[in-house]
């Protein structure tokens, strides 16, 4: 259901880009709702995160080689419809080419600022997704209780917070793009590590 929520604002937020915009003397609700539409984004990797620690454990409990399958799984679960939609893109849309269309086949524009809008629009999401899909079983192996996931969740705000500050005064990189790579969305996915274990650790879930 929050899934669900996450999408329907980004959706919303997405269309006030191309339609007649709203503003706050046309509906102050609508407003609202569409100027944080961007924090759908945010929602889902928590969820993400959440989802992804609780039915690991469940497929480290039933099958030998989970770790091979949990990336089988993660790639087509993501992979084919945004494979479908990097096509397109590079069929209708001018500024793509083959070069910008390779990095997104391979999930890797998130880690370009030239590149992280290149091809599929908001297609950043999709890289910092699947570039966090990269170290959730290294993750899932330190990360065993309540409070190693506050420690991870603390470490990643300074660590966002130093590499941000850092990439902008070496490399005067946009501030734009420090919105959209992995390190800085780190912290709300330590989030949904934590709210994975609130539940677990209470019993709520049956493990």
């Amino acid at each position: 259901v929050l899934r669900g929520v996450a999408a329907t604002i980004v959706v919303f937020a997405h269309c006030n880009l191309v339609g007649k915009k709203i503003t706050s003397e046309t509906s102050e609700l609508a407003y609202e709702l569409v100027h944080s539409g961007g924090k759908g984004v945010q929602l889902f990797f928590l969820l993400s995160a959440f989802t992804l620690f609780y039915t690991y454990s469940l497929h480290k409990q039933k099958e030998n080689h989970y770790v091979l399958n949990f990336y089988i799984r993660r790639f087509f679960r993501i992979a084919p419809l945004f494979y479908v939609a990097v096509f397109v893109s590079y069929l209708f849309l001018k500024k793509t080419d083959i070069v910008d269309s390779i990095y997104s086949i391979f999930f890797i524009n998130g880690l370009f600022p030239s590149k992280v809008h290149s091809v599929v629009p908001a297609g950043w999401t999709i890289s910092t997704e699947v570039l966090f899909y990269c170290f959730v079983p290294l993750l899932f192996k330190y990360i065993n209780s309540m409070k190693r996931a506050v420690v991870f969740f603390v470490s990643s705000l300074f660590f966002k917070a130093i590499l941000t500050a850092l990439l902008i005064k070496v490399f005067n990189l946009n501030y734009d793009y420090l919105h959209f790579y992995l390190p800085a969305n780190l912290p709300v996915f330590a989030m949904g590590i934590i709210l994975y274990f609130a539940f677990t650790e209470n019993g709520s879930f049956s493990m």
